[in-house]
């Protein structure tokens, strides 16, 4: 049984992550333990699109299932749009004195591509974590915990939190203008907490953020919910201190502190 929270979370995937449209193919990629919201997700996609959807069922890093639901028929198109839901797990302690492979440190969720070599997405996707307490676990919480996190940043109670989601891109594509119209070519941070770090930006690199926009111009979140703005740092011109401020896992092992020294970049 879907909850009114993880309902009204279907809802915004649907119509602010996706931006869904009438005629989309939605594909849905999750694990097992998932696919009751997945199935959830596809009904109200449907209501949207007029289309089935494509399910994938996910083990290890690979699709052992696909599955078309809500057609009543072969789907004939290619999917227009993707989500991505997926499962928090606890990762291994690795091994001391190993040496790991590119595929290796993958598993760790580790790998991305270079900030400024992403081409422009040619279909709107988003990924969408569920309330679990997987995800609690590597918050440090419980269950309930991470049902009242998803709800407070994404202000699922109140009347209108599509509005609200709303307001806040327009003041990330706002402040991300600004920074650009700046003309800054590097970057001083210091805080109380220890971090004294001055680098260069990438030259002819720019802020961006978490909004995307595809190549026939549609706008999606990734994320849902837009807030970070980034830009290329300049590798070699790194230099001083940066110290964390909150625990985080680092191949499975939860570090409650760290601070780095740059020197050059390294």
């Amino acid at each position: 049984m879907i909850d009114h929270v993880l309902d009204r979370y279907a809802d915004l995937l649907l119509s602010r992550g996706l931006n869904l449209r009438k005629g989309d193919v939605l594909t849905i990629n999750t694990e097992d333990e998932n696919s009751e919201f997945a199935y959830h997700i596809a009904r109200k996609a449907k209501a949207v699109t007029g289309n089935g959807c494509y399910i994938q069922i996910i083990e290890n890093g690979r699709i052992v299932s696909t599955e078309e639901t809500e057609a009543g028929h072969f789907i004939e198109s290619k999917p227009t749009a993707f989500l991505y839901i997926p499962t928090f797990r606890k990762m291994p302690a690795p091994e001391p004195g190993k040496e790991y492979t590119a595929p290796e440190l993958q598993t760790f969720r580790l790998l991305s591509d270079p900030l400024d070599n992403n081409t422009v997405p040619l279909v709107p996707f988003t990924t969408a974590y569920l309330p679990s307490e997987s995800w609690g676990d590597a918050l440090g919480e419980d269950l309930r915990f991470t049902y009242a996190l998803l709800t407070s940043l994404l202000s699922l109670e109140d009347d209108s939190p599509l509005t609200i989601l709303e307001e806040q891109s327009e003041v990330t594509k706002y402040e991300t203008t600004e920074l650009n119209r700046a003309g800054l070519v590097s970057c001083h941070i210091e805080s109380e907490e220890g971090t004294d770090l001055r680098f260069n930006f990438l030259r002819e690199s720019v802020f961006t953020s978490d909004l995307e926009v595809t190549k026939d111009g549609r706008q999606f979140t990734p994320t849902l919910l837009p807030s970070a703005i980034f830009r290329a740092v300049d590798p070699k011109s790194v230099n001083g201190y940066l110290t964390t401020t909150r625990p985080f896992q680092l191949f499975g092992v939860e570090v409650s502190s760290l601070t780095l020294q740059y020197e050059a970049g390294r």
